[in-house]
C-alpha cells in the first residue's frame, strides 16, 4: 500500500509539463481500486466562494465516469463519485472554521468493507470532523490515476495547494514531522529519531526523562502542512542541520517572547517562520518519511540541539472511534495518552511572522 499520485498548483499552471510523480500507463481490463483515498488541503483565508467545485473529475467515453467535491452554499462538503449509474454519496455539515484556518479533506473508501469515510482536520486546531458512509463504489485505475494528472478531465479550485492519491485508506489525524537523522536526546545520549523504541527515555525540556510511548512513522505529501523545511545549525541551538515538517512546532524564547507574549517560552511552527539563512525548503520530492514520538504528557524535546515538540494529541484518545482511523489506531487503549494542554502557548502562524520581523529588526 502506498501514495500513488500528487498534483499542485505549479503542475496545473504548467500543463504541458509532466507531473511529478512518474506515471505508468493505466493497465488494460477496467481494473479498479477497490481501497483508495483522495486529500487534498486547502486555504479558508480567501474569500469562500460559494457554492463551487473544490475538484472536478468528468470523463465520457464508454459511459459517464464524475468525481466531484461540492463546497455547498451552508459551507457543507460534499463528495460525489458516479460510475455509469452507480453513485456514491457523503456530506459533511458546515466546515467552517472561525479564524480561517486551513484545512486537510480526505475521502477514504474500502468497498469490501462497505465503509467509506470523509474527514475534515483543521490544521491550527487539530479538530477533526468526520462523515461515514455505507457502500463505496471502487473507481476504475484510468480515472484513479488521472484525478493526479493535468489535462482536459480534472479541474482544481486554486484555494487547494495539492491534492494526493493513495491506494489505501489514508490515516488522518496528528502526523510524523521529524525527518530520519535527526538526533534526540535521551538518557543514554543522543539517539537517531528513526532507532527510538517505546520504553526508551527522553531528556525533555521542563518535566525530566519521559518514557516513549510510540513512535509515530509515517510516508506523506511533501506538500502544505508536510512540506520539508530544513533548520540550519546554529540557529536554534542545532549543532547540525535537520529536517523537519512545516508544522513541526519549534521553541523560541528570550525578552521579546515575554513583553509580546507573557511567556518564557512559546511554540511556532517551523513552515510560518520566513524563509532565510536559519529556514529553507527541503528537497523538492513528491512524497518524504517524518517520525514523530509520542510521551504520555506533551513534552519539548532536545532534537540536535534544538527544542522542538513531541506529538501532540489533545483529546483524540477519549474519541476511539475517531482514532481508529487515524495513524495511532494500533496504540492500546491503556497506554494512549490524553494531551490536556501543550507545552508552551501556540502561536498562530501570523504571530509567528510578527515574531521573526521582531526577532530580525
Amino acid at each position: 500500500m502506498s501514495w500513488i499520485g500528487l498534483i499542485d498548483q505549479f503542475d496545473l499552471r504548467a500543463p504541458s509539463a509532466a507531473p511529478n510523480v512518474p506515471q505508468d500507463p493505466p493497465p488494460p481490463g477496467g481494473v479498479l481500486v477497490a481501497s483508495g483515498a483522495v486529500t487534498f488541503e486547502m486555504s479558508t483565508s480567501a474569500d469562500w466562494h460559494i457554492p463551487c467545485k473544490l475538484v472536478e473529475y468528468d470523463r465520457f467515453d464508454q459511459w459517464d465516469r464524475r468525481f466531484t467535491v461540492y463546497l455547498n452554499a451552508d459551507y457543507s462538503l460534499s463528495v460525489e463519485n458516479r460510475q455509469g449509474c452507480a453513485t456514491s454519496y457523503v456530506r459533511l455539515s458546515d466546515i467552517r472554521t472561525a479564524a480561517r484556518d486551513d484545512l486537510r479533506i480526505t475521502y477514504s473508501w474500502d468497498a469490501p468493507a462497505r465503509q467509506g469515510l470523509l474527514t475534515a482536520e483543521n490544521l491550527a486546531t487539530g479538530t477533526i470532523r468526520q462523515a461515514v458512509f455505507a457502500n463505496p463504489i471502487p473507481m476504475p485505475r484510468e480515472d484513479f490515476l488521472a484525478l493526479t494528472r493535468p489535462g482536459e478531465a480534472l479541474k482544481i479550485d486554486p484555494r487547494i495547494a495539492y491534492l494526493a492519491t493513495a491506494d489505501h485508506v489514508a490515516p488522518v489525524g496528528p502526523v510524523a514531522t521529524i525527518g530520519a537523522g535527526a538526533m534526540v536526546l535521551t538518557t543514554q545520549g543522543p539517539r537517531p529519531i528513526e532507532r527510538l523504541r517505546p520504553g526508551d527515555m527522553i531528556v525533555t525540556q521542563t518535566g525530566g526523562p519521559r518514557p516513549v510511548r510510540w513512535l509515530l512513522k509515517q510516508d506523506l505529501p511533501s506538500r502544505g502542512s508536510c512540506a520539508p523545511v530544513r533548520l540550519r545549525a546554529p540557529y536554534f541551538g542545532l549543532e547540525r542541520d535537520i529536517t523537519v515538517a512545516a508544522t513541526q512546532r519549534v521553541v523560541i524564547s528570550g525578552i521579546d517572547t515575554q513583553y509580546h507574549f507573557g511567556k518564557d517560552a512559546v511554540l511556532a511552527q517551523a513552515g510560518s517562520l520566513p524563509t532565510h539563512q536559519a529556514v529553507q525548503p527541503a528537497a523538492d520530492e513528491p512524497f518524504a518519511t517524518f517520525y514523530q514520538v509520542l510521551l504520555d504528557s506533551h513534552e519539548c524535546i532536545n532534537l540536535s540541539g534544538a527544542w522542538v515538540d513531541s506529538l501532540y494529541t489533545g483529546l483524540l484518545a477519549q474519541s476511539p472511534d475517531v482514532a481508529a482511523t487515524t495513524g495511532l489506531a494500533a496504540i492500546p487503549a491503556p497506554i494512549f495518552p490524553v494531551h490536556r494542554r501543550p507545552a508552551h502557548p501556540v502561536l498562530r502562524n501570523y504571530e509567528t511572522r510578527a515574531l521573526a520581523d521582531i526577532l530580525s529588526a
